[in-house]
């Protein structure tokens, strides 16, 4: 993804997939780090059958980068995750 579709999902509360599994994860904020770059924290979610987050759990956030996250297609993803 490009930084600007990273922050159309976080604006429309678009669900994103990451990494291998099937989970799906909700964009929870975009950290500036001093002298670097900036990253993307995630956190696991659960989504509705249109992709969009429902409830999120924020007790363990996982720091991606945007060439690191896809938006789910929802019609080939497993939503009971």
């Amino acid at each position: 993804m490009e930084w600007q579709e990273v922050h159309q999902c976080m604006a429309n509360k678009m669900a994103v997939k990451y990494g291998y599994g099937a989970r799906s994860f909700a964009i929870y904020d975009i950290e500036d780090v001093p002298f670097m770059t900036r990253y993307i924290k995630l956190v696991p979610c659960y989504i509705d059958y249109t992709g969009h987050v429902v409830d999120i759990d924020d007790s363990r956030f996982y720091p991606a980068w945007p060439n690191n996250i896809e938006p789910i297609n929802i019609e080939e993803y497993d939503q009971g995750w």
